[in-house]
């Protein structure tokens, strides 16, 4: 347990390091795509090809991955997965922070998305940091910790583990394809959604310690109308 703390606590600075870090390169420029933002962004544009084709389609698909409705929806597969224990709390918990964390950031820098004409979708909000890059940092940072920490078998760990990182990674990748996001974006998006992942994950530690539904919710309903009735028998 105590090199699983450890490890936990390591990931959440690193992570912090480098959002820290890139917020505060972006404010130095007064929110103006860094060289590096500059280099990334020609070169998706450069590769990408003419909108409409198969690789518009595709990042189009992929990127829906990062929507917040995506994060409320996995809510249901927490709910089903752990028929409602102290890990469906620290999700939900994970993913209004997550919310408010995003919101404030983007509220504070303002940053302009990539030039207008280049962009293949059309999003209303600031650039900085990149949502979908959040959202999906932080569901697959919390489902490879809900499988790690769960009795499945080994090859639907194994699958949920490479999806997940799969998709840590294309979500991203697809906002550079799309025009709408730059590298710093997300980066930052996605250093903050794996923060938040891991501080739930040790908010989960924290409530099993305690005790806190370490019982399923569904089963205390299901045992109190069990006992209900019995009672009701004799």
């Amino acid at each position: 347990m105590k090199n699983k703390i450890i490890g936990l606590s390591i990931g959440i600075f690193v992570s912090l390091v480098i959002v820290i870090i890139i917020s505060i390169l972006v404010s130095n420029s007064g929110g103006a795509p860094l060289n590096i933002d500059i280099a990334i962004r020609d070169f998706f544009y450069s590769i990408r090809g003419e909108k409409n084709g198969i690789i518009y389609y595709l990042f189009r698909i992929i990127t829906d991955f990062g929507y917040i409705y995506a994060a409320i929806i996995t809510i249901i597969i927490v709910l089903i997965l752990t028929r409602g224990n102290n890990k469906t709390v620290a999700y939900i918990l994970g993913i209004l922070l997550m919310i408010l964390i995003n919101y404030v950031i983007k509220d504070i820098y303002s940053r302009e998305r990539p030039l207008k004409g280049y962009r293949w979708m059309v999003e209303t909000d600031t650039s900085y940091p990149s949502g979908h890059s959040t959202t999906i940092g932080f569901i697959g940072t919390y489902f490879i910790f809900l499988f790690y920490d769960s009795n499945y078998k080994k090859v639907f760990k194994i699958i949920c583990y490479v999806t997940s990182g799969l998709l840590m990674l294309l979500v991203p990748i697809s906002r550079l394809v799309l025009g709408m996001h730059y590298f710093t974006d997300i980066l930052s998006g996605l250093s903050c959604g794996i923060l938040v992942g891991l501080l739930m994950v040790l908010f989960t530690i924290f409530l099993k310690k305690i005790g806190v539904l370490e019982k399923p919710l569904f089963d205390m309903i299901v045992d109190y109308f069990k006992n209900k009735k019995n009672k009701d028998i004799e």
